[in-house]
């Protein structure tokens, strides 16, 4: 049976809407993750005293908790979205704000638990952020001068002091560098003053010599880059990416000795496990993600969905770099993720909302435009 583009059942629209190729990519790096997780977890399970598969069970429910948000915000109107984008702002600024009065874990506040599960708000508030930017900055491009858009703007270089004061505190400066790099490009797509993002990057590194003084955390982190501290873990990382072979099967087992393999260093094992060629693929696989998106996204600077778009995808894409430069060496490491492929719930959630949201955005058979 044949189904017309315009059917108003919603799940013919849905699945002849959707951009196939990104959803096959993301199922394919969900895919990858499962078999990475299964093979490096169980040596941290041991190492920490847990049962050997239960990060596994872990993984798999940040699995069913991503994939249903991920089909869910899909099938979601783009007007939804647009609307709804204030109060998710609030209600994600209000659980990362929490996070001060919860304990430090790994030298900061990142975390605030609910019903037995750790929930990192800032890896939320990614996604969130990058669409209320959007809305932001198609009125302020539609205001006139005075009043009215200087109280937008106001408001939008507010939303981004309050949710970076909070990282900076935390501290947790590799997403408060995601913060800017989504704000960045997106105040640059939308033709507004280049001015802007140079003030960010003056001010930003002018702070740097002050938290470096003034926060252990992240002079710790400095120190280990320039060799002045344990540098173990980058060390090991990469030296299984040098010695993997190009098919499965080189290396020197690294699942069995680096703490954060299965998360921060899952670049690394997939090297050795996977071979460097297959990992090579995969890291091409998430630019393909990208540019497949920005293919699809119509370039008019006015656009709330290229605008949405362009920040979700500049966030899911400088998790990638900087995921795999800090496993190299080449940059500080930063605590982040590999998207859909590293253990861990909440930047896998907030991956699987992005991926939603493109998915939406990106619908061909909308009816709302811009």
């Amino acid at each position: 049976m044949v189904v017309s583009r315009t059917s108003r059942n919603p799940l013919d629209r849905w699945w002849l809407g959707t951009d196939r190729p990104v959803m096959l990519i993301t199922f394919f790096l969900i895919l990858i993750g499962a078999v990475m997780v299964f093979m490096a977890s169980p040596y941290v399970a041991d190492r920490t005293g847990h049962g050997d598969y239960s990060y596994v069970a872990k993984h798999f429910l940040h699995m069913a908790i991503g994939i249903f948000a991920l089909i869910a915000i899909s099938f979601a109107p783009a007007k939804w979205i647009r609307a709804g984008a204030p109060f998710a702002y609030a209600a994600t600024f209000v659980a990362l704000a929490a996070t001060m009065f919860y304990p430090v874990v790994k030298g900061s506040r990142r975390w605030i638990s609910m019903m037995g599960l750790s929930l990192q708000p800032s890896e939320i508030m990614k996604p969130v952020i990058a669409v209320l930017t959007a809305v932001l900055l198609v009125k302020i491009k539609a205001a006139a001068p005075g009043r009215e858009r200087n109280r937008l703007i106001a408001l939008l270089l507010a939303s981004y002091a309050a949710v970076m004061g909070v990282t900076v505190s935390q501290p947790d400066f590799g997403m408060t560098f995601t913060f800017l790099a989504i704000f960045g490009l997106q105040v640059f797509i939308a033709g507004l003053p280049v001015k802007w993002i140079a003030g960010a990057a003056v001010l930003f590194g002018l702070s740097m010599p002050l938290a470096y003084k003034s926060n252990p955390h992240f002079a710790d982190r400095i120190s280990r880059f320039v060799g002045k501290g344990d540098t173990y873990q980058v060390d090991r990382g990469r030296d299984a990416i040098a010695n993997s072979g190009l098919l499965p099967g080189g290396g020197s087992n690294i699942k069995q000795w680096v703490p954060d393999v299965h998360t921060d260093f899952i670049f690394s094992a997939l090297a050795e496990g996977l071979g460097a060629l297959l990992a090579l693929v995969i890291v091409g696989l998430y630019f393909a993600l990208g540019i497949r998106v920005m293919g699809l996204a119509e370039v008019r600077p006015e656009g709330f969905r290229t605008l949405a778009v362009t920040g979700l995808t500049a966030g899911l894409m400088f998790q990638v770099v900087v995921n795999v430069c800090s496993t190299l060496g080449i940059i500080p490491t930063k605590g982040m993720t590999l998207p859909f492929i590293s253990y861990g719930g909440s930047s896998f959630v907030a991956s699987c909302i992005s991926i939603g949201l493109i998915l939406t955005l990106l619908r061909s058979n909308d009816e709302e435009k811009d």
